[in-house]
């Protein structure tokens, strides 16, 4: 019996034409001209350009933000307002080339900053240092007028010693009555004296350790919409504050920058 023969199969030649509509089968009928290269060449060295300066430009404004550290150390008024609507916030948009950190805790003290003085400002080496603190030692009425001079004193003598500038932010003095005149603080509770003498001793360390003070950053909150409660101003109120810190910040930047010119 004869062995079948295997059968062969034609194998399609590779040079064969490919189907028509075949995607693969269309070339490109024309080659980019030398003027067009050209054209593409410069296109991509300009996006290249804008890219590398876009880029250029970021890192120097945030070191030139990195230098212009303001650390805020506070209590319920340096957290108030909602993201985007505390003072630093808007603080932050009014010097745009400043960095504003906010270290504001609910219902901190004058003792309470003073035990983390270290930990959550010193050690970010900030230029100036805005110290937001005594409204809750007023109203607790705890310890003696000594005692929160002591604290204050102790924050003002490290930054001086490292230094850094500093703003007291206080909420004691004057205050903006709705039609317009500056009248005495109003207190809704407490002791008045009391309140009194702490914006005395904020006047005398303030002067002793060449700190600007800005008495009652709530000067000129004296409408109903400028407040979230009895208490806390709320967005629209916190821009207030900040545009009256605002001069004394700018002058303390302007006082470090003396003392430290850049490179």
């Amino acid at each position: 019996m004869s062995e079948a023969k295997p059968q062969v199969i034609p194998q399609a030649s590779t040079d064969a034409p490919a189907p028509a509509g075949d995607p693969q089968s269309v070339e490109m009928e024309h080659e980019l001209s030398p003027r067009g290269m050209r054209w593409l060449v410069s296109v991509t060295l300009l996006l290249l350009f804008a890219a590398l300066a876009s880029g250029t430009w970021f890192v120097h404004r945030d070191a030139l933000r990195s230098r212009n550290r303001v650390v805020c150390i506070g209590d319920s008024l340096t957290v108030c307002g909602g993201w985007g609507g505390r003072y630093t916030d808007h603080l932050a948009d009014l010097l745009p080339d400043a960095e504003f950190v906010n270290k504001g805790v609910n219902g901190d003290t004058l003792a309470g900053g003073r035990r983390r003085f270290l930990s959550d400002v010193l050690v970010l080496d900030p230029k100036v240092v805005v110290i937001e603190l005594g409204a809750n030692d007023f109203h607790q009425r705890e310890r003696s007028i000594e005692e929160l001079r002591a604290d204050l004193e102790f924050m003002l003598l490290a930054c001086k010693d490292r230094g850094i500038e500093t703003v007291v932010a206080g909420v004691f003095g004057e205050h903006l009555a709705p039609d317009g005149q500056a009248g005495g603080k109003r207190y809704k509770e407490g002791d008045p004296g009391f309140g009194d003498a702490i914006l005395r001793m904020e006047r005398e360390l303030s002067a002793k350790y060449g700190a600007s003070h800005v008495e009652n950053i709530q000067y000129d909150l004296n409408q109903p919409y400028h407040w979230s409660d009895g208490r806390h101003p709320n967005a629209a109120g916190n821009l207030l504050v900040a545009q009256r810190l605002k001069p004394a910040i700018e002058a303390a930047l302007a006082r470090h920058a003396a003392q430290d010119p850049a490179p």
